[in-house]
């Protein structure tokens, strides 16, 4: 609530350790994060400035291999584009050119869950 209610821009800096959460080896961990992060990209007075930042920690859960977690990120990612005048391939297209240089990155990364989370992201895009 402190973010969603506060200044946006500690966005930018919970972003990285959110994202480190999605290595946990507990479930309800991971899910939390992405219970959060769609609550971001659903009410963020300014979300849209941070869909580069967010849709690839929303996009990461439907690689989980818990199948709750694959279940709620396709909960959540309906919720987020069925919004007006949003389609799948639209929203992702705009932010694709933000998001690529991240995963590039991200792809050789020395610790090999970071790598492999990355592929996996990704192939879905």
């Amino acid at each position: 609530d402190v973010v969603r209610f506060g200044n946006n821009k500690s966005i930018e800096e919970s972003v990285s350790p959110l994202a480190q959460r999605f290595f946990d080896h507990t479930s309800a961990v991971r899910l939390s994060v992405l219970n959060v992060i769609g609550l971001w990209l659903l009410e963020l007075r300014d979300r849209y400035s941070y869909f580069h930042m967010l849709l690839p920690l929303i996009l990461t859960g439907y690689t989980d291999d818990v199948e709750e977690i694959k279940e709620t990120t396709d909960s959540l990612w309906w919720d987020i584009v069925t919004r007006p005048n949003l389609g799948c391939r639209e929203l992702v297209k705009r932010h694709l050119i933000r998001i690529l240089p991240a995963i590039k990155n991200d792809l050789t990364d020395w610790v090999v869950s970071t790598r492999l989370k990355s592929a996996q992201l990704l192939s879905v895009l």
